[in-house]
């Protein structure tokens, strides 16, 4: 309170002596104690003595609290769709994956109609065994002739004279890929059938 009470006086002298200039004399001087506390307004002094009066920026106070955070405002419009972007480059090969089930067998195809290649000669096969003793012949010399027959197809017989016996015979076929399915006797004749032969021939070795 009195550190209030000197500066209030210290004013009142500097205003008085701004109001009424050095030139005053001690009988008209207006000391602190003239002056009622309060009493002076700024109107009541001059625009120098008013700035004179004016003190040093006081120092910064102390940040507030900060307030509260505000309500969400509202979720704007939905923009426009953009571009289509830029297609991407190739990515790598992927792992090969594993091998699937095996499926099931196809239908048999229809049977070819035109012959395949001959084959190859098979091997000699076994001796066979030996045949039954043939008839005893007529005694005598015998009279030993053979019979051919020359067909242009795939079967030729050749047969005895009547009364002549059969003693054997043979086949031939004639053809690039010609072979004989068989030379047998068939009864007092001798029977050739051939395979893809031009000519086929049938032999019968006959006794009179």
């Amino acid at each position: 309170m009195r550190k209030r009470t000197l500066l209030i006086i210290a004013v009142v002298a500097t205003l008085a002596g701004l109001l009424f200039g050095s030139a005053a004399t001690a009988g008209n001087l207006i000391t602190s104690k003239q002056v009622k506390d309060h009493s002076l307004k700024v109107k009541d002094l001059r625009k120098s003595a008013v700035n004179k009066l004016r003190g040093h920026n006081g120092v910064n106070g102390v940040n507030g609290v900060d307030g509260k955070n505000g309500v969400n405002g509202k979720d704007g419009a939905k923009g426009d769709k953009g571009d289509t972007g830029a297609t991407g480059a190739v990515g790598p090969r992927g792992l090969t994956g594993p091998q699937g089930p095996q499926g099931e067998p196809g239908l048999d195809g229809a049977d070819s109609t035109v012959p395949g290649p001959m084959g190859p000669q098979g091997p000699e096969g076994p001796e066979g065994p030996a045949g039954k003793d043939g008839v005893d012949g007529a005694s005598g010399t015998a009279n030993v002739h053979v019979v051919s027959v020359t067909t242009p197809n795939d079967n030729a017989t050749a047969s005895c004279p009547a009364g002549e016996t059969l003693l054997g015979g043979g086949g031939e076929a004639t053809g690039p890929n010609a072979y004989l399915v068989y030379s047998k006797p068939v009864g007092s004749t001798w029977a050739v059938k051939s395979k893809t032969s031009n000519n086929t021939s049938a032999y019968a070795v006959c006794a009179a």
